[in-house]
């Protein structure tokens, strides 16, 4: 899909990382995303070992960048299989709002954003880069 390999150049290039998640949710404003083939919730139960790493680096960030006090996250995540792309919110026990979440599996980087004390922080990840792993 066109539109997510522009979205991928934004996760991967943008300083400004307002940039791809702008670009994200006018894809999803505009229902692009939901209606492409093979767009689906991922099972909790069959959740990929990939997928978890990237939850459980994401957490282990919250802890020790911004000093957030996380002993759980519930992620509900979205797949396109097809372009290697998951998205979705994970509850953090620390914040009172969802963090948004947008990977790429083939490149294994993405971008998150978390509310903390009233301010959003937006932060570029790669799953190689992950301290732990």
């Amino acid at each position: 899909m066109i539109q997510l390999e522009q979205l991928k150049k934004y996760v991967l290039t943008s300083h400004d990382l307002n940039e791809p998640f702008n670009y994200f949710f006018d894809l999803m404003e505009r229902n692009l995303l939901m209606t492409v083939p093979g767009h689906q919730l991922v099972n909790a139960a069959e959740q990929r070992v990939e997928l978890m790493a990237v939850v459980n680096g994401v957490k282990r960030q919250l802890v020790e960048r911004f000093s957030m006090q996380v002993k759980k996250m519930m992620p509900i995540l979205y797949e396109i299989p097809s372009d290697d792309f998951y998205h979705g919110t994970c509850m953090v026990d620390d914040s009172p709002f969802p963090m948004a979440l947008i990977y790429f599996a083939d490149v294994q980087t993405g971008i998150y954003a978390v509310t903390i004390k009233q301010k959003t922080e937006m932060v570029r990840f790669a799953v190689a880069g992950m301290s732990g792993q």
